[in-house]
């Protein structure tokens, strides 16, 4: 390789460089912690008994700020935008009856059976999620603290021992026949997600005060650097 080529690849790689310091770290910085795709985590727990198997509570943040939003906000009393967190709890229980899998619309209908009620806690307050069989609840607390938590006591009602009413006939009238399970159990189970919604226009918003900022803060550190210098002569 010719010298000649080499210094232009020097120039290249210092204009890229320059771009990338003007450009790039304010978008490092505008970025929530953590960044996609590692903005959601899984939970799962399964109970026995009507208690969770691991007792564990679940902390989640409310308000995912971005990463140098304390430095913005020190150095040149900027806020930010935060995005909004969330938990998501899916209630997968499953009944058994006589050692099988049975689904629900086998049962006497209940639309509270296999419900799931799990605390949560933000802001020194106490609301309930409520989470029905076979389905989703997801939460978006609004919390001051920027935090809110899942409490391990989860309350859980099991299905009526009924089967699901069918028509018969004895001695030749119609009946209802209703089947009773002596030995229904409903293991519960539940999963779900706990993370921040991505939410584009905060992150703009966010890297276009993270950008004026930086070029002021740079620009202040290139004064004083060419100040200096010139002192030094």
């Amino acid at each position: 390789m010719k010298i000649r080529d080499i210094v232009q690849n020097l120039k290249k790689l210092w204009i890229v460089g320059k771009i990338l310091l003007v450009f790039g770290i304010p978008f490092v910085l505008a970025l929530p912690f953590p960044p996609p795709p590692f903005n959601t985590d899984q939970i799962k727990v399964e109970l026995q008994n009507g208690e969770p198997v691991k007792q564990e509570k679940f902390r989640f943040l409310t308000d995912n700020k971005a990463l140098g939003a304390s430095l913005l906000s020190t150095i040149l009393d900027i806020k930010t935008d935060s995005m909004q967190g969330f938990v998501c709890i899916h209630n997968i229980s499953e009944i058994y009856a006589d050692g099988q899998k049975v689904g629900k619309s086998d049962l006497l209908e209940d639309k509270e059976g296999g419900a799931l009620s799990i605390p949560l806690f933000f802001d020194d307050t106490i609301t309930q999620i409520y989470v029905p069989f076979a389905s989703t609840t997801c939460v978006h607390p609004q919390a001051k603290t920027g935090f809110a938590e899942l409490d391990n006591k989860v309350e859980v009602r099991g299905f009526l021992p009924f089967g699901k009413a069918e028509l018969t006939s004895v001695n030749g009238e119609p009946a209802i026949s209703v089947r009773q399970y002596a030995d229904l159990t409903t293991v519960f189970k539940m999963e779900g997600e706990k993370g921040y919604i991505w939410e584009w226009d905060v992150f703009g918003k966010n890297y276009a005060l993270f950008l004026i900022g930086w070029m002021i803060l740079l620009s202040s550190i290139i004064q004083v650097f060419l100040w200096v210098r010139s002192k030094g002569k």
